[in-house]
């Protein structure tokens, strides 16, 4: 599932739902987003493209993130989030 920058969708607010559950994790949000999109699918295979060897690891880390149901529900709702 190729998609453009997870930066273009902007840097959530602490109040927002995202913001919330990423810090609810302490993690960043697009490593909620990456996590939220795998969990659409097993046969989800993401491609995040970037020349930053944090934000790399960052992506990778997603893959062991387990978003329970509230969370992933909250992020359902969410139209800024893209699938």
């Amino acid at each position: 599932m190729p998609f453009f920058s997870l930066e273009s969708l902007g840097r959530p607010e602490p109040t927002e739902p995202l913001g919330r559950i990423a810090a609810r994790h302490g993690v960043s949000p697009a490593r909620i987003k990456l996590a939220w999109m795998m969990a659409q699918s097993p046969a989800v295979l993401l491609i995040p493209g970037t020349s930053s060897v944090s934000h790399v690891e960052d992506n990778i880390a997603a893959a062991v993130l387990r978003l329970d149901k509230d969370d992933l529900d909250a992020l359902d709702d969410l139209d800024a989030l893209p699938l």
